[in-house]
């Protein structure tokens, strides 16, 4: 008859198990679905962080490859003003308004609250400022004499410096934030690596392990082995079902001995 006691004391156990009625306990899988929710929410919160950081960071640098290619185009734009000045073209218009709409691009790519840093503010402002007040004026004035061209041309050598430090910070800010990307897509990784390797060793020590305890301590049962005893261990379900297969076995070994009494003695 042991076969069908021991699957009468498994029905019982999981009737326990899930009606969560444990030495009296009403709540004993709240820790365990709060630590498998707690878990998820984890790997989903990193996943969300990840994939928004990741959005913001790749539109940032396409807005930063777009304001390095204007500063650097600016460089152009000044060697063609100049050498405009020196064919005595009469015509500048085209070529200042051409300079005025590639600053004003930087400049409004620049007051976005991600990209305000005072020292690319200060260097952005520099250089308008000495287009604005020294090298606009002069160019639409008119440069009659070689004199006044030999001073524009060694102001403009300024101004392309000053456009090249610019383009320097923009390219050193875009190697940041790249790295930044970087960084934060291996730490999200990292972190979801080691949360799945903490509920993987959870799930070994608290589920497999007394389960196989559990299932080999039965088949020992069944076998005959009626002081088969299993170790309460895991989660508090698991405990439970360890404590009740060992009361249930203790019961079933000490009727066991009863019948054997009462035979030996029914016999003599």
């Amino acid at each position: 008859h042991l076969p069908g006691v021991l699957e009468k004391l498994f029905n019982l156990s999981l009737e326990a198990a899930n009606s969560s009625k444990f030495d009296g306990k009403g709540e004993t899988g709240n820790t365990n679905t709060f630590k498998g929710s707690l878990a998820v929410t984890v790997i989903a919160l990193l996943a969300i962080t990840t994939t928004l950081t990741a959005g913001l960071l790749a539109w940032v640098s396409e807005e930063d490859a777009s304001a390095i290619n204007n500063a650097g185009s600016l460089r152009m734009a000044s060697y063609r003003l100049n050498w405009l000045i020196a064919q005595e073209s009469t015509d500048l218009n085209p070529s200042l308004r051409d300079l005025d709409a590639r600053l004003q691009r930087l400049q409004r790519y620049q007051q976005a609250s991600i990209n305000q840093t005072p020292r690319m503010d200060r260097q952005l402002q520099a250089l308008a400022q000495r287009w604005n007040e020294q090298l606009r004026p002069v160019a639409q004035r008119g440069l009659a004499t070689e004199a006044q061209r030999q001073q524009f041309y060694a102001d403009m050598v300024e101004f392309v410096g000053q456009v090249d430090q610019l383009v320097l910070l923009l390219q050193q800010r875009n190697e940041h934030r790249q790295t930044l990307q970087q960084l934060l897509q291996g730490s999200a990784l990292l972190i979801t690596l080691l949360v799945m390797i903490v509920g993987l060793y959870e799930l070994q020590q608290n589920v497999l392990h007394p389960l196989r305890d559990l299932m080999d301590s039965t088949y020992a049962f069944e076998r005959g082995q009626l002081d088969t005893r299993v170790v309460p261990s895991g989660y508090e379900e698991f405990i439970a079902l360890g404590r009740r297969f060992n009361d249930l076995a203790s019961t079933i070994q000490a009727s066991q001995l009863q019948l054997e009494e009462r035979v030996k003695r029914t016999l003599e």
